[in-house]
């Protein structure tokens, strides 16, 4: 899901860009969090702090920018600006349930992708066999 608001977020900033307001060299990617308090929303971002000054504005008032331009989505039901420019999401009940009800419909087949001819090479590398996995994937 994160992955989805962060691209809401690349949208309305592409269209900033088009209108001048932010410069392709200053771009820096979205980075969303989850908030650390849930009254604040689900997720969270600081991409209107982070491009503030290259765009030599206020955070907040880029942030209320990036809002009048960021697209509709099923999966946002709220947006608000929360102290010097951070822009807390709440997502939609059903976004959250979104997983869930793919893996329930898609049974046996969720997670599986077409095969496909090119050549992949899966690498696993952990210093720590006990720690999280890392997969790095090359496509050759």
């Amino acid at each position: 899901m994160k992955d989805a608001v962060a691209a809401l977020f690349e949208q309305a900033l592409d269209q900033l860009m088009t209108q001048g307001i932010i410069d392709a060299a200053d771009r820096k990617p979205v980075q969303i969090e989850n908030t650390r308090d849930p009254a604040h929303g689900d997720l969270a971002t600081n991409v209107a702090m982070m491009h503030a000054k290259a765009a030599k504005m206020a955070p907040r008032a880029l942030a209320e920018l990036i809002l009048k331009q960021l697209p509709p989505s099923d999966n946002v039901s709220a947006t608000e600006i929360a102290g010097p420019g951070f822009i807390n999401v709440r997502l939609a009940k059903d976004a959250t349930f979104e997983p869930v009800i793919r893996c329930l419909s898609e049974q046996t087949q969720f997670g599986l992708h077409q095969a496909t001819e090119e050549r992949v090479q899966v690498e696993y590398v952990s210093a720590n066999p006990t720690g999280p996995l890392h997969v790095k994937l090359n496509i050759m």
